[in-house]
């Protein structure tokens, strides 16, 4: 079922094609996008050229270092990013950066396109642009800023699928592992036995690289669990919630089995070595990008009901549980909480400067 126009802005059933049509005033789709980006570029390269010193370390420092001694000890050698900090010193990566990030806005507003009216999809970009995951890595010389970008574009999927008859896949997809291994799970997201090749491809990173594990793994594992859904819900806005609503009520689309399939991969990627790994340490950003793209996919129109009501005064319960439960600085290592700590030094270092 297709509309051949824009149809109310109400509930879309779930399966069908909001806009098949031609396209309505394509410029000032482009005239938003160009203006937007450039407006979240210049902002935040006005932040970049405050910062003084390095702040997710060692990280920042091995991505540095890697990228003017290149060696193969190090993931950091095979990534698509490693030319950025190779040719452009601290600054200009960081600017760098910038662009990388304010470019996600792009994909995310063609997503949003498939579901909404153009201003629709304009205003929720705007909203998702505001993600702190995609400011805070505009300001660390690390591989994050790329790997967000490419991990949307997959999202968005403007390709054609490749049919080798022994093999079906998506080109773009395969430049997210290129960035970083963590970016893995978005080839294996497409297919139905992804999760448990995660896993494998997990325990057997987790071994070589970590070690045996402590002596609570069992405590780890439970805590990975938790901190992993508490942090997925925290930076997504609880918007992860509604994906699981639809899950058990009208049902899921393509995008949304993709972010759906995308976090649980993540995670059977991740939590081997997280249960190897202090249980007082949580790396939050192995999730931002599935928590991006689930926000592109949650933020859709949904059937409302007594169920929906419910629903939505249950996820209001846990946002305020998660806050009063958690120490948000330790939950958030690379979230909202670590941001603040980036516009406080760049406004210290602006106010520094004005004065000398």
């Amino acid at each position: 079922m297709t509309y051949p126009f824009p149809p109310p802005l109400e509930y879309i059933p779930s399966g069908t094609t909001a806009f098949t049509g031609p396209l309505t005033f394509p410029n000032h789709r482009y005239l938003f996008l160009a203006t937007f980006i450039l407006l979240l570029f210049v902002t935040k390269c006005a932040i970049s050229l405050q910062m003084n010193h390095t702040i997710i370390t060692p990280d920042e420092i091995v991505y540095g270092n890697t990228a003017k001694q290149f060696s193969i000890k190090h993931l950091a050698d095979f990534s698509l990013y490693l030319p950025i900090p190779f040719f452009l010193d601290y600054h200009q990566t960081l600017l760098v950066n910038c662009l990388l990030t304010s470019l996600c806005a792009i994909p995310v507003f063609y997503i949003f396109l498939r579901h909404h009216s153009e201003r629709k999809a304009a205003l929720l970009t705007a909203l998702v642009m505001l993600a702190p995951c995609l400011w805070l890595f505009s300001l660390v010389n690390m591989t994050e800023a790329m790997l967000f970008l490419v991990v949307l574009v997959a999202a968005w999927n403007p390709t054609k699928e490749i049919d080798l008859q022994w093999l079906k896949f998506h080109p773009l997809d395969w430049l997210s592992p290129l960035v970083k291994p963590i970016g893995l799970p978005v080839v294996l997201a497409r297919y139905k036995n992804g999760p448990y090749l995660a896993l494998g491809l997990g325990l057997v990173f987790a071994i070589l690289f970590y070690g045996q594990p402590p002596s609570n793994p069992i405590l780890n594992l439970i805590l990975a669990l938790w901190r992993s859904a508490s942090y997925l819900f925290i930076a997504t806005a609880g918007m992860v919630g509604f994906l699981i609503y639809r899950y058990f009520t009208t049902g899921l689309d393509e995008d949304d089995w993709f972010a759906l399939m995308l976090t649980v991969t993540t995670f059977a990627l991740v939590f081997p070595t997280a249960i190897r790994i202090p249980f007082e340490s949580f790396y939050g950003r192995y999730f931002d990008a599935a928590g991006l793209v689930i926000l592109t996919t949650a933020l859709k129109p949904i059937e409302k009901g007594r169920k929906f009501i419910l629903f939505t005064g249950l996820v209001a319960f846990l946002a305020i549980a998660y806050v009063v439960m958690f120490p948000f600085h330790s939950l958030l290592d690379s979230g909202a909480m670590l941001f603040t700590d980036v516009v406080k030094n760049a406004l210290y270092s602006a106010h520094v400067l004005a004065g000398s």
